[in-house]
């Protein structure tokens, strides 16, 4: 098959979250068992080489084709961007041909709209229960093959739409991401503040004896849009890291995952990349966390005080044999049989060449 993969949000290298490296890795692994696959995302204008060179072909495409769109090599399969993918995708569907467009979440309901013009099969992969991430009503494209990355979030599309998804996990190969840890820092990773950065910053404070690291960018502005004080997270024990490419470094050195969110998360994959490596976790019970966690960590409710947090993460921390029995429960939680990727890719095949089959017979 040749797939296209439509992702409004911004992919690799402008994103490292959840949804881009799953897609990342999933093109990877279809294009060694010999299918081609193309994505087609949005765009975040920069300064950096990438978004430089992207601009200028987006000027000259558009021009010459009238696609206001850039395509790269960069990641060893086509990469088309656009400031408004939807706006290009018949052109890039026109340009590349595909069997099928699989559209991954976003800007759903505008992009299967125009999806629909091109007489191409359509399959619809989500990964996120935020209804103004749609920008559309869903009941306009539920009558499309769907896939959703847990079961909390299958049974959210099944509550409010009366749709029905096949549960696929994001796909990951974990054993990309094992190591063998040093066990010394508790990690946040992307620390926004609907993922509790507020919360993990308070429970650093809390917890003074104890290292800590935040990876990513701290954001901006607070929930009411008001520029963010980033001194006010200072502390001693608490290191912030910028995004790594090669998520092992962080791991290395990771004891216990800390995952505080407080919006209905769908799932949670840096658990499992985590997991894998016998790191526990402690999260919140919010969306499809508690699924991605399996036994492999403990979990408290989201609006439970920092100081409930922080007796938590204390115990977790310094209690030997609570540690040890929860490290050797988090592997057998990375190693479900849902999250083998062999399974995960067999099922991700036939869920599309069936929406192939499907919509050949509808016509």
């Amino acid at each position: 098959m040749k797939i296209l993969f439509v992702n409004t949000h911004y992919y690799m290298p402008q994103s490292h979250g959840g949804m881009a490296n799953t897609l990342h890795q999933l093109c990877l692994n279809l294009r060694s068992q010999g299918h081609e696959t193309v994505v087609l995302s949005g765009f975040r204008r920069g300064a950096d080489v990438l978004s430089l060179r992207s601009r200028l072909e987006m000027a000259a495409r558009k021009r010459l084709s009238g696609i206001a769109a850039s395509r790269d090599m960069r990641l060893s399969y086509p990469v088309w961007r656009s400031w408004a993918p939807q706006d290009v995708l018949a052109r890039v569907a026109k340009a590349e041909r595909p069997d099928i467009i699989v559209v991954m979440g976003g800007a759903v309901v505008p992009v299967v709209r125009r999806a629909r013009s091109t007489g191409i099969p359509i399959l619809i992969q989500v990964h996120d229960v935020e209804e103004e991430w749609h920008k559309g009503d869903f009941r306009e494209v539920i009558d499309l093959p769907l896939i959703a990355n847990s079961r909390f979030t299958a049974e959210v599309y099944r509550n409010r739409y009366s749709a029905d998804a096949q549960v696929i996990y994001p796909y990951m190969p974990l054993a990309q991401y094992k190591v063998v840890s040093s066990r010394q820092r508790v990690v946040l990773i992307n620390p926004l503040l609907r993922k509790g950065l507020r919360k993990a910053h308070a429970v650093a404070e809390l917890c003074p004896h104890i290292p800590f690291t935040f990876v990513g960018n701290l954001p901006e502005v607070d929930e009411q849009g008001e520029a963010l004080d980033h001194e006010q997270f200072a502390l001693p024990n608490l290191i912030l890291q910028p995004f790594c490419s090669n998520m092992r470094e962080i791991y290395r050195e990771c004891r216990i995952l800390l995952v505080p969110s407080q919006w209905e998360e769908a799932y949670g994959r840096v658990i499992n990349e985590a997991q894998i490596s016998g790191i526990p976790v402690l999260a919140s019970t919010r969306g499809g966390i508690p699924e991605a966690v399996g036994e492999g960590g403990l979990l408290l409710d989201a609006d439970a005080p920092a100081e409930s947090w922080a007796d938590a993460l204390n115990k977790m921390y310094s209690d030997n044999e609570l540690y040890d029995r929860l490290s050797k429960l988090a592997i057998f939680s990375a190693m479900r049989p849902e999250l083998d990727p062999k399974k995960q890719t067999e099922a991700q095949i036939d869920a599309m060449e069936r929406a192939i089959t499907v919509f050949r017979s509808a016509s």
